[in-house]
């Protein structure tokens, strides 16, 4: 564990613009991760032609096994962004379940080229005569146990653990596209927005025109709780959750919007019922020295959503006291309003702002 996990002073905010400071302390190769997400999906869609021996085949399920990571968390996301939509029923799993079979396929996502356990469903789904594809690496235990049968999807990028999300929701998009089970974003169209989110986002763009720096500032030295108000906005908030306390080491719960409000109702409940409890005080005006420490400050809600949900989020919202609204939203006539792209580029901002946190601390 990185001992800059842990900030030993105050955040400052112009930390963020000293680029020398920033780049020397990415020893891990965390902001070249997140800048790395348009590339990761490109190169999916560059792999494409791997999966033509799945066209035209008819599919009882398509089954995603992803125990942990980035992978996890891509599995769930799909889950939840085309379960309702394919035609075919999209399932998330941390192990390969008994009863597939041939009319089912499976897609293994990993990181992790020695996981035995993983390797062993691989094996169980290519006996049971499954279509399978294996979206790991090329070298340890997972691609022997396909016996030649398995479709390999291995990572052409070297990223730091811990990031890929992308990438794995790419291969999962990848294989629903290409048993035309349910509609999917244009790949290439995907990675060149994510390649202009990660342009405006570098260490070179300054605070006030860079999304990710100025997530980043708002999230630091609060608490914090991550909120989504549909099934895959939350599956994105605990992912983001994650990545604050991976990256940053900031500890930040992950929520439904719904949870928060009534989280917030029930403190404020409380707190009317509690004698003594002085009244909120404008940082603005606080003077340390006179007034002694300022009252905990709220929790911070950041509300995770798309363009089409803003309106309802920010009405949905309204009643709690420190709200941050982080939308992906995207203009691309190929993308617009598609939703897995936009919560793509949503979770590219808020992975690289975890990484700022981290790095200016």
């Amino acid at each position: 564990m990185r001992t800059s996990w842990v900030p030993s002073t105050a955040f400052d905010p112009a930390d963020l613009d000293d680029v020398t400071r920033l780049l020397a302390a990415d020893r891990d190769g965390w902001l070249h991760g997140t800048a790395s997400a348009g590339s990761s999906v490109r190169a999916v869609a560059a792999q494409k032609d791997e999966l033509a021996r799945l066209e035209g085949n008819t599919v009882r399920s398509i089954v995603l096994v992803a125990p942990r990571g980035p992978a996890r968390h891509a599995a769930s996301l799909l889950q939840a962004l085309l379960g309702g939509i394919s035609t075919v029923p999209v399932l998330h799993a941390a192990r390969t379940p008994r009863w597939v079979g041939p009319l089912d396929v499976v897609v293994v996502c990993t990181d992790d080229a020695g996981d035995q356990p993983l390797a062993e469903s691989v094996a169980l789904a290519v006996g049971r005569g499954a279509d399978v594809v294996l979206a790991a690496p090329e070298d340890g235990v997972l691609a022997p146990a396909g016996r030649g049968r398995a479709l390999l999807l291995p990572p052409r990028l070297r990223i730091p653990d811990g990031m890929g999300l992308q990438r794995f929701v790419a291969v999962g998009l990848s294989v629903l596209g290409a048993l035309q089970v349910a509609p999917t974003p244009d790949l290439d169209a995907l990675a060149d927005e994510l390649d202009a989110e990660a342009e405006r986002n570098q260490p070179s763009s300054e605070l006030f025109a860079n999304p990710a720096k100025s997530l980043a500032v708002r999230c630091a030295d609060r608490r914090l709780v991550i909120a989504g108000d549909s099934a895959a906005s939350r599956v994105l908030a605990g992912y983001v959750a994650a990545s604050l306390l991976r990256h940053a080491g900031v500890v930040a719960a992950a929520a439904g919007l719904d949870e928060a409000v009534a989280a917030q109702w029930h403190q404020h409940q409380q707190d009317s019922h509690r004698p003594g409890r002085p009244e909120p005080v404008d940082s603005l005006f606080h003077d340390p020295a006179i007034d002694g420490v300022l009252p905990g400050a709220p929790v911070r809600a950041v509300v995770l959503g798309t363009a089409d949900e803003e309106p309802r989020l920010r009405a949905r919202s309204a009643s709690l006291p420190d709200v941050e609204l982080a939308v992906g939203a995207i203009d691309s006539g190929l993308l617009r309003l598609n939703a897995a792209a936009e919560l793509l580029l949503l979770a590219a901002r808020c992975e690289t702002a975890s990484v700022y946190l981290g790095l200016a601390a």
